[in-house]
C-alpha cells in the first residue's frame, strides 16, 4: 500500500482554537500556562507537573500526569494530552496500550474551505464546518455511538500501516487534499494526500467512508434537535 505523506501548504481553519484542542498535541508548558489560574480541576495536574519539571524532578512530574490518567472522570482528550506530555518526559505506554485507537481527526480541504471532523474513544465527536459552524456530541445517542465506533474501527488499519509521528502537527491541507490523523498514546499516525487518491486507497477510503457516515449522523441529530 502506498500511504501519502507530505507537508501541506495549508488552509486556515474557521475555528483555529477549537481545532487546536481537537488535535490533543499541546505541550506541558502550554497546558500549564493555560490552566495556571484554575483551581480544583483536573488541569491543575498539568500545572503541578510543569512545576516539578522546572525543579528537575521528572519522576514527580510524571506522577502528576498519571494521577490525571487515573481520575474516573478523565476524558479521552485529557488522556491524550497527558500522554503527549509523558512522551516528552521519555515515558512510553505499554505495547498493548500504545496501538489502541483513541481518536481520529480528519482535516479536509473542500471548495468552501477547511472542515475538521474529530471523534474519540469516549464516544464524543465534533465537526467544524467550513463556515465556522460547529456540531458536536458530548453524550451521543446509540446512532452516534455506532458511527463513532465505525470510524475508530476503520482507523485501526492506519495504525497498522504507519509509525507514530511525534512533534509538531502538519499545517492543515490545501484544497482538494485531506489529512487523516489517528491519535494513540504512542503518538499520531498520519496520512496526507489528494482526497480523490485517499478515497481510492483501501485504508484511506475506509476511513473517509466512515467519516462521511458520522457526518450524516451528526446532521440528522441536528435536524432532530431543530424539529424538537
Amino acid at each position: 500500500m502506498i500511504w501519502f505523506r507530505k507537508k501541506a501548504t495549508g488552509l486556515r481553519s474557521p475555528q483555529p482554537a477549537v481545532r487546536a484542542e481537537l488535535l490533543c498535541d499541546r505541550t506541558l508548558a502550554a497546558l500549564a500556562d493555560e490552566y495556571a489560574d484554575e483551581q480544583d480541576t483536573p488541569y491543575v495536574r498539568f500545572v503541578a507537573a510543569r512545576a516539578s519539571l522546572l525543579v528537575g524532578d521528572r519522576a514527580v512530574a510524571r506522577r502528576h500526569l498519571h494521577e490525571l490518567l487515573a481520575l474516573p472522570t478523565v476524558t479521552t482528550q485529557e488522556q491524550l494530552l497527558a500522554w503527549n506530555c509523558l512522551r516528552d518526559l521519555d515515558e512510553l505506554p505499554s505495547p498493548g496500550a500504545a496501538s489502541v485507537v483513541r481518536g481520529v481527526v480528519i482535516d479536509q480541504g473542500t471548495p468552501a474551505g477547511l472542515e475538521t471532523l474529530a471523534a474519540y474513544a469516549d464516544r464524543t465527536a465534533k465537526w467544524i464546518h467550513a463556515d465556522g459552524t460547529v456540531l458536536g456530541v458530548d453524550a451521543p445517542g446509540a446512532g452516534a455511538h455506532d458511527a463513532i465506533d465505525g470510524l475508530l474501527t476503520a482507523a485501526r488499519a492506519v495504525v497498522a500501516h504507519t509509525d507514530p509521528h511525534r512533534g509538531a502537527a502538519e499545517n492543515p491541507p490545501e484544497a482538494a487534499h485531506t489529512c487523516l490523523r489517528v491519535l494513540t498514546f504512542a503518538g499520531t499516525h498520519v496520512g496526507l494526500g489528494p482526497t480523490a487518491t485517499l478515497e481510492r486507497d483501501p485504508v484511506g477510503g475506509a476511513v473517509l467512508r466512515a467519516a462521511a457516515a458520522l457526518q450524516q449522523t451528526l446532521l440528522r441529530a441536528k435536524e432532530r434537535h431543530a424539529d424538537g
